[in-house]
């Protein structure tokens, strides 16, 4: 079955044995050359995989609606082994908000390539949603993770997006703007570039606090340094129920 309850919260904000040692000195040199070959070994892997990665994400245009990169609605997690190889890929709980997880494969971990899949079901033959993104990843308008809010209204025009202080606190609403298109395959969040702003700022963020929704004019948002902090791209949405941005 289909894991969908957390796509329903975001269609509520309008629309993751130790060796004894030996004496013996032949012994120890044969372990030591034999830990020598073992490291040359692993460091060998390490760069080969390394290597197939950069290579297959040198593709990293996310077009919603479309594809991320090389996935595709039909992608799955062979398929992902296929392009990146089983050392690049880590299965693990993925945070999709409110405190729920999903079953994901998490991609290149810890690069600025980076992305995570969360599958539509436990067969992983099909990608839900891609997200958690590393900074390489943009949209063909430009936008990636650290995009500024002085790039985005000039990418989007007028927009609206979600007061602050709650899961999906940030949520920019494209129905609307310049990227209307991405209704329903896009998600941004925006949050300050340091998190200590919102004390910083208390007043501006006292007026840009709840569920609510804030014109991209409102004086107080530049005072929180708002810059692109999440992406999610729907692969797969649920045919009864699209998500809402």
């Amino acid at each position: 079955m289909a894991r969908w309850h957390w796509l329903i919260g975001l269609g509520l904000c309008a629309l993751l044995g130790a060796c004894e040692p030996t004496s013996n000195a032949s012994s120890t040199a044969s372990d030591s050359t034999t830990e020598e070959a073992t490291s040359t070994d692993v460091a060998s892997t390490d760069t080969d995989a390394t290597a197939a990665v950069d290579v297959q994400l040198s593709d990293t245009l996310i077009v919603p609606g479309d594809r991320v990169g090389p996935i595709t609605s039909d992608t799955s997690r062979d398929r992902l082994v296929e392009l990146f190889g089983e050392a690049a890929l880590t299965d693990t709980e993925v945070a999709v908000g409110e405190g729920f997880t999903e079953s994901g494969t998490v991609v290149a971990a810890g690069s600025d390539s980076a992305f995570a899949v969360i599958w539509v079901d436990d067969s992983q033959a099909e990608p839900a949603t891609v997200k958690d993104f590393g900074t390489d990843w943009a949209t063909p308008e430009g936008i990636s993770i650290g995009t500024s809010f002085a790039e985005l209204q000039e990418i989007l025009g007028p927009f609206e997006l979600y007061g602050f202080g709650w899961d999906y606190g940030g949520t920019l609403v494209l129905e609307g703007s310049n990227l209307s298109d991405y209704y329903g395959v896009l998600i941004l969040r925006v949050q300050p570039a340091d998190p200590d702003l919102f004390q910083q700022q208390a007043g501006a963020f006292q007026a840009l606090l709840g569920d609510k929704l804030i014109a991209s004019d409102n004086p107080s948002l530049p005072e929180l340094n708002l810059v692109v902090d999440e992406m999610i791209v729907y692969i797969n949405p649920p045919a009864n129920n699209p998500p809402a941005n």
